[in-house]
């Protein structure tokens, strides 16, 4: 009989839970919206069939804003996930190298650099009064 999983398990794994509904109601209000996101990156697979969109919105957000990363292949349905982006881009960042993280970091870190710029000019923009 398995055992039943410690209360510590399941505290984590409810906080991971609430994590994750955050991001994608968050996610579902900028798409509902309509609003075009701050940073769009895409990349396709190795085999050159499957293609990865990554979007992130409310750049100036205190939590990075947040990320939506959707895989579409030909034939199947599009699949989408959310992603607060701070929390997303550190698990990025210690993936082992492969084909397809090298990839993922590439996006991140391009993604990055556009919040980066995006904060950078919120912050001029503040300090000369506009």
């Amino acid at each position: 009989m398995p055992r039943k999983p410690s209360r510590e398990t399941l505290e984590a794994d409810n906080a991971e839970l609430r994590t994750q509904n955050s991001a994608l109601s968050t996610a579902l209000q900028y798409l509902a919206s309509g609003l075009p996101p701050d940073a769009d990156e895409c990349f396709k697979e190795p085999d050159g069939k499957g293609k990865h969109r990554y979007r992130l919105f409310g750049a100036t957000r205190a939590d990075g804003g947040t990320l939506v990363v959707t895989f579409r292949h030909p034939g199947q349905s599009d699949s989408s996930t959310a992603y607060q982006f701070d929390e997303h881009d550190k698990r990025v960042r210690e993936l082992p190298f492969t084909p397809g993280s090298t990839l993922e970091k590439i996006a991140m870190e391009r993604l990055r650099a556009k919040r980066n710029e995006i904060c950078a000019g919120e912050a001029r923009a503040v300090a000369v009064g506009g």
